[in-house]
């Protein structure tokens, strides 16, 4: 899997295809902390809140584009002190918030003496959040959210951006630690919760509140090992201490807007993933909503009283993504798209494929995205999240994919992700990742069911080109032919079976691999079909390797 992290537009979050304005990172970089950790004013953190976010834009390569050598002096130049001194900061402010918006407004950094502790904060939240929030359009609330915005990118950048440019550097546990303590822990869902139960003047600042909350808490709990990172499941297991997982059920089914909502499946997606006892809870989770409770939310407007799992609230949220108008994607900052897109990634996670049935919603989903206009890249991004899902499912659903017309489809992603592929030259890890699940879903049906098998072959082998191919076999297997069937007998360039038949030489061992099972199954596990078709050079090697030729110890590895 690849780095969680958040895609919010709304922030300019957004990691790739980012064109706004950018931070001279090696000018200013040690000037933006120490203006970090003394801000004070609202517009100094809204301020400081855009170039946070414009450094979390850039890649590291972007990072270092003007003058490498300055960038890495900078950054070394931060010693563990300033981090922790910001993280402080940010804490104390917003005690100094919840305690006295108005008057901690009015102060400087030089009056601001009282450093506050995680426990400070969740006890002036539960004494002071009513007068807080009274009113949301005032400035102490919007200040509040600032800052609750400020920690979320500093977090976010201490704990993935920073040791992707200066990986020597070891970032103290003190510089996070505290926004991951379980006091800091239990704040962030109070936030969340507020969304749901106060009632807020404008629900836009509410809910920006909210998503940023929700965003920090992802953070918070975020690791880069988390499976073997003993503090990430302490984290963990406080989170199931505060009922966790019924709480973000319910505000999935009381959110009303689709930012908050796609926050929300983010975070529950970064928890199954991380976490070794996520998948007992996800199946645990029950709740039961009014019709008036999930009133306001789009998923849910339309829906009686009824009891919700993750499960069925999910699927929920894609009906609507794909029913409701204008029709998907309305543009390209259709958030619909991103719902889910997340949404499949959290039911891959869970191995929900593995209990696709005909009669499944999400299997009629999965049929549904397939079929959307993959000419338009959030379709096809939908589609290609929506592969990984059947690399779990029963080999007999294939019946069902072909009755519903879905192989057609399955073929244009492989062409899609194979071209891909094949123009950036990707032989590593990632190009795997990106073949690999289309490439296991055609062989597992392929392999299971004859009228699946048929179709992918005729898609890659075409039935008007049979009559030539089987002349070209006969010329050859008389001696006719020029060559010695070292190349493919019938493979021009630029078509998919020439794409295939180049994979099955890529360095990326799963690859190739995978591309030689699907022919080898395509071609009836016949040696001389499938030499004939990737041609004898191609074929010698996987041949070797499924122990029908012997091959020097030198190529067979």
């Amino acid at each position: 899997m690849t780095v969680r992290q958040f895609n919010d537009h709304s922030d300019g979050d957004k990691y790739q295809n980012y064109s706004g304005p950018r931070m001279d990172l090696p000018s200013n970089f040690l000037t933006f902390l120490s203006d970090l950790k003394c801000a004070v004013s609202k517009s100094q953190f809204v301020a400081l809140n855009e170039n946070l976010e414009n450094l979390w834009n850039l890649s590291p390569q972007e990072q270092a584009i003007d003058n490498q050598r300055q960038v890495e002096e900078d950054v070394a130049a931060v010693d563990k002190n300033t981090l922790i001194a910001v993280t402080q900061h940010l804490i104390s402010t917003l005690c100094g918030i919840l305690k006295d918006g108005t008057a901690f407004g009015h102060q400087s950094q030089d009056s601001i003496t009282t450093t506050s502790q995680p426990i400070d904060v969740l006890n002036a939240w539960n004494q002071h959040h009513e007068s807080l929030c009274l009113d949301d359009t005032e400035e102490p609330f919007l200040w509040f959210t600032e800052i609750i915005r400020a920690s979320k990118n500093w977090v976010r950048w201490i704990l993935q951006i920073y040791p992707m440019i200066a990986p020597s550097n070891s970032v103290s546990y003190q510089a996070t630690q505290p926004f991951q303590s379980n006091e800091m822990l239990e704040f962030y869902m109070l936030l969340m919760d507020g969304y749901i139960s106060l009632k807020f003047v404008n629900a836009k600042t509410g809910e920006n509140l909210a998503r940023h909350a929700c965003q920090l808490l992802f953070y918070a709990v975020y690791s880069q090992s988390p499976r073997t990172d003993d503090k990430a499941q302490l984290r963990f297991q406080h989170l199931r201490e505060l009922d966790f997982f019924d709480r973000i059920l319910t505000m999935l089914g009381q959110a009303q807007t689709t930012a908050f909502g796609f926050a929300l499946v983010q975070l529950i997606h970064n928890v199954m993933y991380s976490f070794t006892d996520a998948s007992k809870a996800w199946t645990e989770s029950n709740i039961f909503l009014t019709a008036t409770a999930c009133s306001k939310c789009p998923w849910l407007s339309q829906k009686s009283s009824e009891h919700y799992t993750f499960p069925i609230m999910l699927e929920y949220m894609l009906i609507w993504c794909l029913s409701s108008q204008p029709p998907l994607p309305n543009n390209f900052e259709d958030r619909r798209v991103n719902i889910v897109v997340e949404v499949l990634r959290t039911f891959y996670a869970m191995r929900a494929g593995s209990k696709l049935t005909v009669d499944s919603a999400l299997a009629n989903i999965l049929v549904q995205l397939l079929h959307l206009d993959s000419q338009k890249k959030q379709c096809m991004d939908c589609q290609i999240a929506a592969v990984p899902i059947l690399m779990d499912a029963n080999p007999s659903l294939g019946d069902f994919l072909v009755s519903r017309e879905s192989v057609a489809p399955l073929m244009h992603i492989l062409d899609s992700q194979m071209t891909l592929v094949l123009r950036s030259n990707e032989m590593d890890n990632a190009g795997a990742a990106k073949l690999t699940p289309i490439l296991a879903v055609l062989f597992r049906f392929s392999q299971a069911n004859l009228k699946f098998r048929q179709l992918v072959k005729a898609s890659i082998f075409p039935r008007d080109r049979e009559t030539t191919f089987q002349a070209m076999v006969k010329e050859a297997e008389k001696g006719i032919g020029s060559t010695k069937n070292m190349t493919p007998m019938d493979a021009p360039s630029g078509t998919l079976r020439a794409g295939l038949i180049r994979l099955l030489s890529w360095p990326q061992s799963h690859i190739k691999r995978f591309v030689g099972e699907l022919l080898w199954i395509l071609c009836a596990n016949d040696s001389k079909e499938f030499s004939y078709r990737v041609g004898m050079g191609n074929a010698l090697p996987f041949l070797g390797l499924k122990g029908i030729v012997e091959l020097p110890p030198t190529i067979h590895s």
